[in-house]
């Protein structure tokens, strides 16, 4: 297991620029292993989701520890998972800002209606189905049969 940091390469690394985001740059105080921070760095499309599920596990690991109090030398474990726990929350609205899926308006232009129209697997539109239906003077009630099946006869209802 090894922990690395080198502020020279933070432009270009992205476990560097990981461990800068959520903190982890003391060597003599190493939260994270780089193992760690890899893996969450596949999970995630971009550094801030993998800064987001570092900080949550972080938050989970201080979540297990008591708070303690030794004399005047207090150790707060959830005042600091609270803290990674908010930190968690604004790299998860970072990460949805800068992630690959964004919001496409179908039809936006003449060339994607033009394709779409002459799409032959396209699955028609379902607004305008009943539009030009014209009943008048009198439409349909309901399902009409001879005999009401819903009342059994004989009943007295």
């Amino acid at each position: 297991m090894t922990w690395t940091y080198d502020p020279a390469a933070l432009a270009t690394t992205a476990l560097y620029q990981l461990r800068w985001l959520i903190g982890d740059t003391l060597v003599k105080d190493p939260q994270l292993q780089d193992e760690e921070l890899i893996w969450a760095l596949t999970q995630r499309t971009n550094v801030y989701g993998a800064a987001a599920d570092a900080c949550n596990s972080l938050a989970a690991r201080m979540s297990r520890e008591a708070d303690s109090t030794q004399g005047p030398a207090h150790t707060l474990y959830s005042s600091r998972a609270r803290s990674y726990r908010a930190a968690a929350g604004t790299f998860e609205v970072k990460a949805m800002a800068r992630s690959a899926g964004l919001p496409y308006g179908g039809q936006m232009n003449v060339t994607d209606y033009e394709q779409m129209r002459r799409d032959p697997g396209r699955i028609g539109g379902q607004f305008a189905i009943g539009m030009t239906d014209n009943f008048l003077p009198v439409g349909p009630v309901g399902i009409e049969s001879a005999v009401d099946e819903a009342i059994p006869q004989g009943s007295g209802a």
